[in-house]
């Protein structure tokens, strides 16, 4: 900065920058905050704080080596890597070959390690389970483990080994400090271990496979969930799931918003938030799936609106309390099909009458919400999150 210009407080240039933190699309604006890095010494490290908030080591593979010579051969290195809050990476077996983006099981913990305030894991691999002894070695020649928050994984295919994977549980053995589960696999959770981690307490749970109902009774044996994500559609295990938290969740997400889904709302009388991809109403009774649903709903998203735009509304109507509806249908509102566009202008014009804040961001169809506990719904993605993962 050039003397005799005054430069603001750090604390405001961060909060500056991190306007700017994400693109449309929600992944960080990596090209804009290198930029921003380079105007001047006042905002460089600002700017590489966030720069480094999110690694990907999926897509920008770095060696073990160069990764600890970088963290630890200087104070600038060591600084940098106390940025990281999140990172991606990709694990496979040491024996296994073809995949040069993925990291060797056996250098996964001496990874995390480098980063001491790691608040995520986006897990991805190719292994079917982690064996006791090797956890064990893994442990022994790693410093440290950051105590990490959230970890999603994205478990291997088990068609090919015979069985589930019993990987999430011994991730949740290395890391009973995760309070936000995220979990990806075409089919169900194994049998869970005999020991649970003690400590284990999740708020969040999200899967698109439903787990056994002894897998969710070992994950969740108490009453701590506030948030339930089933993605991949409810089944046997999420009624007595709900029967036995429901009354403390504050946040729901459904792939479909159907009969049977509906009347599993009924079991959530202190819900917050309602995530949905689709409204199925049955052709007979229209707005008769809506009566089971909680009134104390404030945030309802509905991700793929188009289709049933006509159920929006009187489901809006059915809920006195919302304070925002969510429904990424076009930027360009000259986009929206012909079929769809006057009911689109009833929902604005309820919303207005209503004060109930209208959210048009087509980007929230795929993303998930930052893993951090609100007072007030929705989350989103947003840089007024960091806060909570730091």
């Amino acid at each position: 900065m050039p003397a005799g210009y005054p430069s603001l407080p750090l604390e405001l240039i961060l909060h500056i920058l991190e306007l700017s933190y994400f693109t449309e699309k929600g992944k960080p604006d990596y090209p804009t905050l290198s930029r921003c890095s380079l105007v001047c010494t006042t905002w460089r490290d600002p700017a590489q704080q966030l720069l480094f908030r999110y690694l990907d080591l999926e897509r920008n593979r770095f060696s073990v080596e160069w990764l600890r010579e970088f963290c630890g051969s200087s104070e600038r290195g060591s600084v940098l890597s106390s940025h990281v809050r999140c990172i991606a990476i990709e694990l496979r077996d040491g024996q296994e070959s073809g995949n040069y983006w993925a990291y060797d099981i056996l250098d996964f913990l001496p990874i995390i390690s480098l980063f001491p305030k790691l608040y995520e894991v986006n897990l991805s691999c190719s292994i079917f389970q982690i064996h006791t002894k090797l956890i064990s070695h893994l442990r022994s020649n790693a410093a440290p483990l950051p105590k990490i928050r959230s970890l999603k994984l994205d478990a291997p295919e088990v068609a090919a080994f015979g069985g589930g994977s019993p990987l999430l549980y011994e991730m949740l053995t290395l890391w009973p400090s995760v309070q936000f589960l995220g979990y990806s696999s075409a089919h169900p959770l194994p049998l869970p271990p005999p020991e649970r981690p003690p400590g284990l307490k999740l708020l969040e749970i999200g899967y698109n496979a439903e787990p056994i109902s002894e897998a969710l009774q070992w994950l969740i044996p108490n009453h701590t969930l506030r948030c339930l994500k089933a993605k991949g559609g409810v089944g046997g295990t999420t009624r007595p799931l709900l029967i036995r938290e429901g009354e403390y969740l504050r946040s729901v997400r459904f792939l479909l918003l159907e009969p049977i889904s509906a009347s599993l709302l009924a079991l959530c009388p202190n819900l917050e938030e309602l995530d949905i991809n689709r409204i199925v109403p049955p052709a007979a009774d229209p707005t008769g799936i809506f009566k089971p649903i909680p009134k104390s709903i404030q945030h309802l998203r509905v991700r793929d609106p188009i289709r049933r735009i006509s159920s929006v509304l009187p489901l809006v109507s059915h809920l006195p309390n919302l304070r925002v509806l969510t429904l990424p249908v076009f930027r360009e509102e000259d986009l929206i099909p012909e079929d769809c566009r006057e009911e689109w202008e009833k929902i604005k014009r309820v919303c207005l009458e209503r004060g109930i804040f209208l959210v048009n961001d087509p980007s929230a169809i795929g993303l998930e919400d930052d893993a951090v506990m609100v007072e007030r719904f929705p989350r989103g993605r947003s840089a007024s999150n960091f806060r909570f993962m730091n």
